[in-house]
C-alpha cells in the first residue's frame, strides 16, 4: 500500500472500515469474545492488500502495508464491537445513569 495514491488509499480505507465495523457488530451481537476479531482483522487485512494489488497495482504483501491494513481493520472492528456490546448491555440489563443527589 506504500505506492498508492490518496484516492485509492481513501477508497480502500473506507471500504475496509465498513467491512470491519460490520464484523465487529456481528461478533458483538452473537456474544462472542473480542479475541475473535483478530482472526477477522487478519482476513480483512489480507483482502485489502489483495485489492490494492489487483485494482491499483500496489506491491503485494508488503510488510508495512499489511501491518497497516491489519491495524486499521482491527481498530475499526474493536470500536464497532465496543459500541454494540455497550448497547446490548444497556438493553439487556437496564443500566441507566442515576441522577446525582
Amino acid at each position: 500500500m506504500e505506492n498508492l495514491g490518496l484516492g485509492p488509499l481513501l477508497l480502500l480505507g473506507v471500504l475496509s472500515a465498513a467491512a470491519s465495523a460490520a464484523a465487529g457488530r456481528a461478533v458483538a451481537r452473537t456474544w462472542r469474545a473480542p479475541l475473535t476479531l483478530v482472526f477477522y482483522a487478519v482476513l480483512l487485512g489480507l483482502v485489502v492488500e489483495f485489492l490494492s494489488f489487483a485494482l491499483f497495482g500496489a506491491s503485494l504483501m508488503g510488510l508495512s502495508g499489511a501491518a497497516f491494513a491489519f491495524g486499521w481493520t482491527l481498530l475499526c472492528a474493536l470500536i464497532a464491537f465496543r459500541v454494540t456490546r455497550a448497547r446490548q448491555m444497556v438493553v439487556q440489563y437496564g443500566f441507566t445513569r442515576t441522577p446525582e443527589a
